[in-house]
């Protein structure tokens, strides 16, 4: 099951914890879901320039070292988002460094996360948007002592209560 930025995530709990049973997850980095009390400090992510994605693989018959240097079987891929958070309460990400995606997609996505203290970031050249905070669950957070000046946009806003996201 393939699964871009813009899409959930099912819910698959009979499924877990299966690591091929999504072809690509939104985020190249990341992708954390369900979690209370979630600390990253310090976390550089990146991706090389040929970015690729494993291939749901039934029998998990994956040949890792080969003369190419590319997993098989895989494809390339869009690196989408590096750190995204959906369902987590009680977070604080503190000096967050992340390669931007190719595509228009956040260097961190907040989806119905609560309680949460961003700070200490810097966003990249060519980063379009630093964070985008989603969902109508979403409460308390706080973005403060970050260098997000390289970003077109520090943050963007979207199916969530503006007054719940502070920026200073």
């Amino acid at each position: 099951m393939k699964c871009s930025p813009d899409e959930a995530i099912p819910e698959m709990e009979g499924g877990y914890p299966d690591g091929d049973m999504f072809e690509a997850m939104p985020a190249y980095g990341l992708y954390c879901r369900h979690v209370d009390g979630l600390t990253l400090s310090d976390v550089n992510l990146g991706y090389e320039d040929d970015f690729y994605r494993l291939k749901a693989v039934n029998d998990r018959d994956i040949e890792w070292v080969n003369d190419a240097g590319i997993p098989q079987p895989s494809a390339l891929g869009r690196p989408g988002i590096a750190l995204l958070c959906d369902e987590v309460t009680a977070l604080r990400v503190d000096g967050l460094r992340a390669r931007p995606s190719t595509e228009d997609d956040a260097v961190l996505r907040l989806v119905n996360v609560h309680d949460a203290l961003v700070q200490g970031c810097m966003a990249a050249e060519g980063t379009r948007t630093f964070a985008e905070i989603a969902g109508g669950q979403t409460s308390r957070i706080r973005f403060t002592s970050n260098h997000l000046d390289a970003a077109r946009k520090a943050l963007s806003v979207t199916e969530a209560n503006p007054s719940e996201v502070v920026q200073d």
